[in-house]
Formats: C-alpha cells, structure tokens, sequence
C-alpha cells in the first residue's frame, strides 16, 4: 500500500495553534478543546516531583563521594534536571527534523548528532527498502476528541507500520517499586515505555478507525549509543482493551465541562 500520495480531505480540518511550540494545541474544524494524545497519555502517570525525589534521596547522595550529586545543593540538583530536560527536548526536536529532512531529501539547518544519526543509518541499513508514508503526521478522532502527530508512518515489506523515535538518554521500562499506572490502566507499569506504548497504540487506533488504514506493526526506536548498531526496536503490542479505556475517559470528560 502506497499512500505517499493520497489526499485525506481530514488534513484540511485540523492545525496547529500558531504559539504550537508553546501550547502543543491542536485546532479542529475551529475547535480549540481537543486534547493532544500526549496530554492525554500524562493524565495516567504521576507527574515526577523533583522535589519529592531531592528531599527522599539528598542525603544518600550525600554521604557518596563518587556520585554525581555529591556536595551540590538542592536547588542545584533542581536546576540540573530543568537544564538537562530542556537540553534533551531540544535535541529530541533537532533529531527528529534531520529525520524528516533526510528522507524529504533536503539539507537540515542544524546537523545531527553524531552517535544518534549513525544509529539511524545502522536502522535504515537494517531495513532495506523502508519507505515513508507520511511523516510528522497531525491526526485527529472527533469522536474521542483527541488530536497528535505521528512520527512515522511506513511502508516496509508490503505493509504499513507505525514508527516513533526516541532519543532518551533511559527509558525505564518497569514500574519503580511495582508502581503501576493510574486506574483505569492500573494493571499495567508506571514507566516511560508503558506511557509510549499507549501513545503509539492511541495513533494506531485513530488510523484504522478514522483514516482506515490498517497498521501491521508499532514499534517505538530508540536511538542510544549504547545499544548495538546504535538502537533498539521495541515491539509494541496492540492494547485494544486498555485504548478505548484511556479514550472513554476524554469522552467523559468532555462531556462534563
């Protein structure tokens, strides 16, 4: 399936807001009240508190001389973590345009990292004849009221499969301490790849529902040095049950403002 030209009179009803950067708010046929996926998708996962954190663990830190935070203040500590968070939203912003750039065959303005664009290299050498679809994709679901972009959308081996790029420098993949996601996905971790996973999942279900396109596989790469040929794959699997949970839940909300 080639849709690398297809016209989707939808693309004409959504944008973004002018102050995009800023306020990640989608506009739908005028809407402005439609809820972004990875907004929706944080509304499950307690919101990390540096401060929480800083006071639990200050001490610890400490009594080591040989860890990082030794001898740092807490409001230093804190303005790392900001500093490194911004640093690391950029960088994931510059990633994800040489990317894009690459594969619209135009030069990019900033160039890119090193060890992640050679990682990207080692993925497209991997998958021979990957092809884009559509990239940066905004997508929407009235019914739900939800609206996001996608990374990637490919053609690989005769199919369409769903793609989103990570650059973290960790991404934890179990819960601390067993922790779990808020109800009504308790059942699964309180961790950054479940949170990923019901993203990816979230822009699946909108595409086979809204666009009918049927997605064969999503999988979320991650671009680390560390990884070998620079990278990892992880396999997302479909989580209907938990989807329409996440998604019912907007509805109702909406419904009561």
């Amino acid at each position: 399936m080639n849709l690398n030209n297809t016209f989707y009179e939808r693309d004409l009803l959504i944008k973004r807001s002018p102050n995009f950067e800023e306020d990640h708010q989608y506009i739908v046929m005028g809407d402005k009240t439609y809820t972004s996926v990875t907004e929706l998708c944080e509304r499950f996962f307690e919101e990390f508190n540096a401060d929480q954190i800083i006071g639990k663990f200050y001490k610890r830190w400490q009594s080591n001389r040989h860890h990082k935070y030794y001898e740092m203040s807490k409001t230093q500590i804190k303005e790392f973590w900001e500093k490194e968070k911004t640093n690391g939203a950029k960088r994931g912003s510059i990633f994800h345009s040489n990317i894009e750039d690459n594969f619209k065959e135009i030069e990019s303005l900033e160039k890119p990292d090193p060890e992640l664009w050679q990682g990207f290299l080692n993925f497209l050498e991997d998958h021979p004849g990957i092809k884009p679809q559509r990239l940066e994709w905004a997508i929407f679901d009235e019914d739900f009221k939800v609206a996001g972009s996608l990374d990637a959308l490919m053609s690989y081996n005769g199919k369409l499969i769903l793609l989103d790029w990570k650059q973290n420098k960790n991404i934890t993949q179990q819960g601390f301490n067993g922790k779990k996601a808020k109800s009504p996905i308790q059942q699964l971790d309180h961790c950054d790849l479940t949170k990923y996973q019901i993203q990816i999942n979230i822009y699946r279900h909108i595409l086979e529902s809204k666009y009918d396109i049927p997605i064969s596989a999503q999988d979320i790469v991650w671009f680390n040095a560390s990884h070998q040929r620079g990278y990892r794959k992880f396999e997302t699997p479909r989580l209907e049950t938990e989807i329409k949970s996440v998604l019912e839940c907007n509805r109702i909300k909406n419904l009561e403002l």
